[in-house]
């Protein structure tokens, strides 16, 4: 049988109401449109992602930086709207602040097979499937988050060099060998060690929960 998977892209109310005015989701199916075009860019189980208006509010949390942010949107998606991760294996939320730097933050998925903490981040209600990005115009900033939530790391690069750039890609990580890669950006491929990472989650995933 073959796998696939789902995802979904919501608004903060900052991005609906400060960002996009009364119209809500103007913008967002761009973003789902290029997470579902870049993961399929390349990874055998399909990913189809929807948008919806539905707005996570999370001004009382009054998040400093992207990482409280994502915190805080974890919390209200999985408490308030838990519907989205029963439907959904992925939730992405989008804001409309500028943190700078993380621009977007979620968590890394993990089984034993690849990490010693065996880590369930896409796919269950009683685990954290939600990723964050804020306003950055940081190039497939999106895909690159919900590539975290599969299992897929940054350390990721298979060669040295300038020519080099991957869905995972950040400046400065390692290379699969140890090498540095700094002065690499990123673009809408996957190579193949962020491939074997994707993978590698997913068929672990599956074959002990049943999922995706």
């Amino acid at each position: 049988m073959s796998l696939s998977t789902s995802a979904v892209v919501l608004p903060t109310y900052v991005y609906t109401i400060q960002d996009r005015g009364t119209q809500g989701c103007d913008g967002l199916s761009a973003i789902a449109d290029d997470i579902q075009t870049t993961w399929n860019n390349g990874i055998d189980y399909p990913m189809t992602v929807d948008v919806d208006c539905t707005t996570i509010d999370i001004r009382e949390h009054n998040p400093a930086d992207a990482y409280g942010a994502l915190h805080a949107v974890q919390d209200v998606v999985l408490s308030d709207f838990p519907g989205f991760a029963q439907s959904y294996d992925a939730v992405l939320v989008r804001d409309a602040r500028d943190w700078n730097y993380p621009e977007g933050a979620a968590t890394t998925g993990a089984p034993t097979a690849v990490d010693t903490t065996e880590r369930f981040a896409a796919g269950s209600t009683g685990k954290k499937c939600v990723g964050y990005c804020s306003t950055s115009l940081s190039s497939h900033l999106e895909a690159h988050e919900v590539g975290h939530m599969y299992g897929g790391r940054h350390k990721r690069h298979e060669r040295y060099g300038w020519w080099e750039h991957t869905v995972m890609g950040n400046s400065g990580a390692e290379t699969c060998s140890g090498v540095n890669s700094d002065g690499r950006t990123r673009t809408n491929e996957w190579n193949g060690c962020v491939y074997s990472d994707i993978t590698t989650y997913m068929d672990h995933w599956h074959s002990k929960r049943g999922v995706f």
